[in-house]
């Protein structure tokens, strides 16, 4: 296996199949230059593709951001599956790197990979919701409402103000809660316009 190339071929499995595979230990260091040129032009293509599949006009997509998700989900997943690893803080050249959360472009770039954090979430509380693990990744994932949908954490007001004066985030994030019975979303009166639209002729399915 060549643990050079083992950025490129998460981002490949995850953003391809919606399946993750953790080669060359790479929760435990930093991908090499090689390895991050080599995923940011999936990552790239991703974006497109994305984009086209979004209510309205999408956000701008800032590659850094993108690439950031990708390096922080491929560390949750492997401290998820390796849990011989005691020291589960996020290490720091993770939080160093975090994107801008009051920048649009960086909320849709970074969902590009972290759309995947509910189904990550929900397998860490099949675990163990007390687990120091669990914690730290409801940190790194709730600074990003659109993809901390459904994970039960109340999201950050500026965060959350934010996203919602975008019109396709907010349909995604709407999409979302409808998909996965957010409660908080499910009852923030911003939002509730927008549920019973898409609900139309069915309104008791709004809870």
């Amino acid at each position: 296996m060549n643990t050079k190339s083992a950025l490129t071929k998460f981002v490949i499995d995850l953003l391809g199949e919606g399946r993750v595979k953790t080669r060359g230990r790479i929760h435990l260091h930093q991908a090499s230059q090689a390895d991050r040129e080599s995923a940011s032009m999936v990552l790239v293509g991703s974006a497109v593709i994305a984009a086209d599949e979004v209510p309205g006009v999408a956000p701008a997509f800032v590659l850094p951001a993108a690439l950031w998700a990708a390096e922080a989900f491929a560390w949750a997943c492997g401290m998820l599956i390796d849990r011989a690893e005691v020291e589960t803080n996020i290490p720091p050249w993770i939080i160093k790197s975090r994107p801008a959360t009051n920048d649009l472009s960086s909320h849709w770039s970074v969902d590009l990979v972290f759309r995947f954090a509910y189904d990550l979430i929900k397998r860490s509380e099949s675990i163990s919701p007390n687990d120091d693990l669990h914690a730290q990744l409801l940190e790194l994932f709730t600074p990003w409402p659109v993809s901390a949908v459904g994970l039960h954490h109340e999201p950050p007001q500026a965060e959350s103000n934010l996203v919602l004066t975008h019109s396709t985030l907010r349909q995604m994030l709407v999409d979302r809660t409808l998909l996965r019975q957010d409660k908080h979303w499910l009852q923030d009166s911003r939002i509730k316009h927008d549920i019973e639209v898409v609900l139309g002729g069915y309104p008791e399915l709004f809870t």
